[in-house]
């Protein structure tokens, strides 16, 4: 059985009203009808639903009805056998009651919900954990994700930190929802910067003074050490950047011949003159740069928008930041990517409108050259260029609600390292993306470390270990379902099998769903079945910080069943073979909930213990 998404029952709802609703009022559309379609969790205040939907308010414009006399109609087609074929194909069999003031509030039959709790629990235990193709988000050839990029000429910080986070979430998350992603880190290892760093280093290395204009970290005092003294300056902080960040679970490596790897993209690699003219001649060719006062400007202003034209080669004949960085973009689209994603510090505000043209206009002419060049490509639709810019806010360290001091060694950041090696990897990634990266972040120390229920991370790691745990409690109790194989007992002890190692043959399981039928019960089923469409929308609004939200709400919901509710003690008032069904349809449940915990922990590199 396949997983079927919250997008099914949509699909059904809207198949059925359509039939009626636009053949009686033609100026209502399928598409205007789609448009105001909203299905969602009903509120838990309000007794009398699974489901919600505002429509009857919505098309109360366009039928020129009440809202209450709207939602009325409603229900008399979406009851009718003469439209409803959708929704009985489905064995929904849904009651409906007028709620408020323009909502419909839907309840799905114990045996439809028992269906999907099915056919989600198959999906995960026993498929790959990717969505249904007829659920995933449009699909784009390749996706370049470009993040951190952090100067090579000192540790990184926590702001450093809080973009690996997000960005190797995000690239899980676009992976998980069927894109063709591959992750790059800029490393500007030219210009006057690396010259800073070789003359600070050599005056270290020979205890003269630093030049004024050189760097005076501490952290640099490394290069004393005579173990270093034939070493390049940025290829050791180079090399325990990258260390710092395969610590905090994100991995970058040199470039290989492996040409769509996630690695390290060196400026150097592009920036000889023969790459620097051969783009000077191809904007020139395409009139996207002039002369102008002794300087080659790009037109900006007057081929895509811009509020002016930019300076890309100076008077004196060097290069602006703005030209190296079309450089390198140039170079994303030579190696064949149709959508750029740029994750960018939160200095970067004013620059990122510029380079959004500029790479607009570079993939138009390039691809129209293409074309020219290759008659066979003349006939292939061209594919569309996307380029997203997300500008990551910095990040206030708090411990014990006072802001935390730099770092002696560095002067004026704090470590990452030093960060992650006191809470962990799992807390500080967790608390580096719970937050929209728009936003500034303060972030308490004390807190990600506390092994207690206040802290997030741990409160969903915990139910998690609950989920392990009912197995665990089930097989030595002896009421363990023969279909339903649990973690080893070896891998318990040892607090490292993953829920996935579950081996289940669902189809012969007997479950009823009624037997444990509640509000508390419904609204996990509900998370559950829309967690595929909420990776799906985070793959395209990159609001990754809406996982672990999503998390933890089901987290705190499983917490409240676990709190009250006798698993795997039957009820006294029940018939025998209800106490035997019973506990089996809680640790199908339960298991769902797990393997969604552990999915959802994985995407963001968090580990999901067997138990705590």
């Amino acid at each position: 059985m396949l997983f079927i998404p919250l997008q099914v029952l949509k699909e059904a709802f809207l198949s059925t009203l359509a039939k009626s609703l636009c053949k009686a009022y033609p100026n209502l559309t399928e598409v205007t009808l789609r448009k105001e379609f909203v299905l969602t969790e009903c509120n838990p205040k309000h007794k009398g639903g699974d489901l919600a939907t505002p429509l009857p308010f919505k098309l109360a414009r366009y039928i020129k009805k009440t809202p209450n006399q709207v939602a009325a109609e409603l229900i008399t087609i979406l009851s009718d056998p003469t439209y409803n074929t959708p929704l009985t194909d489905l064995k929904l069999a849904p009651k409906f009651v007028i709620a408020g003031a323009g909502y419909l509030n839907i309840t799905l039959n114990p045996t439809y919900k028992e269906t999907l709790i099915r056919a989600y629990f198959e999906h995960l235990a026993n498929k790959s954990p990717q969505l249904p193709a007829s659920n995933r988000a449009p699909r784009k050839k390749k996706i370049l994700l470009e993040y951190i990029s952090a100067n090579p000429t000192g540790p990184l910080h926590i702001g450093h930190g809080r973009w690996a986070a997000y960005g190797s979430t995000l690239a899980n998350i676009l992976r998980f929802t069927g894109h063709e992603v591959y992750e790059e880190f800029y490393v500007n290892d030219m210009g006057n910067q690396i010259e800073q760093l070789n003359q600070t280093v050599a005056a270290l290395r020979s205890n003269k003074p630093i030049p004024k204009e050189g760097y005076h970290s501490a952290y640099l005092n490394i290069f004393k050490d005579p173990a270093t003294t034939t070493s390049i300056p940025i290829e050791v902080i180079l090399k325990e950047q990258q260390q710092t960040l395969h610590n905090m679970r994100v991995t970058f490596n040199a470039p290989t011949k492996e040409e769509f790897s996630n690695h390290f993209f060196r400026e150097s690699s592009i920036s000889d003159e023969t790459d620097i003219q051969q783009m000077i001649k191809f904007l020139k060719a395409k009139e996207l740069a002039y002369e102008k006062e002794g300087a080659l400007w790009f037109a900006a202003k007057r081929e895509g928008n811009d509020d002016k034209d930019r300076v890309i080669v100076k008077t004196d004949g060097t290069y602006t930041y703005f030209f190296i960085d079309m450089l390198y973009h140039y170079s994303k689209l030579k190696r064949g990517y149709t959508h750029l994603i740029d994750i960018l510090g939160a200095d970067h505000h004013g620059y990122t409108k510029r380079i959004k043209i500029a790479s607009s206009l570079i993939y138009k002419h390039l691809i129209a050259a293409q074309k020219k060049e290759d008659a066979s490509l003349q006939e292939q639709p061209t594919p569309p260029f996307k380029m997203d810019v997300l500008i990551g806010q910095l990040v206030n360290l708090y411990r014990s609600g006072k802001p935390v001091r730099m770092s002696k060694r560095t002067g004026n950041i704090i470590e990452l390292s030093t960060v992650a090696e006191e809470i962990g990897v799992d807390a500080i990634r967790y608390f580096l993306v719970h937050q929209d990266i728009a936003s500034p972040l303060d972030f308490d120390i004390d807190k990600a470390k506390s092994q207690s229920l206040d802290n997030p991370v741990y409160y969903i790691q915990y139910a998690y270990a609950r989920t392990c745990s009912l197995f665990h409690k089930a097989q030595t109790l002896g009421i363990l379902p023969a279909n339903l194989k649990p973690l080893a007992p070896q891998h318990y002890a040892e607090n490292t099998a993953p829920h996935t190692s579950l081996q289940v043959a669902i189809k012969d399981l007997k479950i009823d769903y009624a037997l444990i039928e509640s509000p508390t019960v419904n609204r996990i089923l509900y998370k559950l079945i829309t967690f595929n469409e909420e990776l799906a929308l985070i793959s395209t609004s990159y609001q990754v910080h809406h996982l672990p939200r999503f998390l933890h709400d089901l987290a705190s919901l499983f917490h409240k069943l676990y709190n009250e509710t006798s698993f795997l003690t039957p009820k006294e008032d029940i018939s025998p073979a209800e106490k035997k069904l019973r506990p089996t349809a809680y640790l199908l449940l339960s298991s769902a909930v797990g393997l969604t915990l552990q999915n959802g922990l994985s995407l963001m590199n968090i580990t999901a213990p067997v138990k705590m």
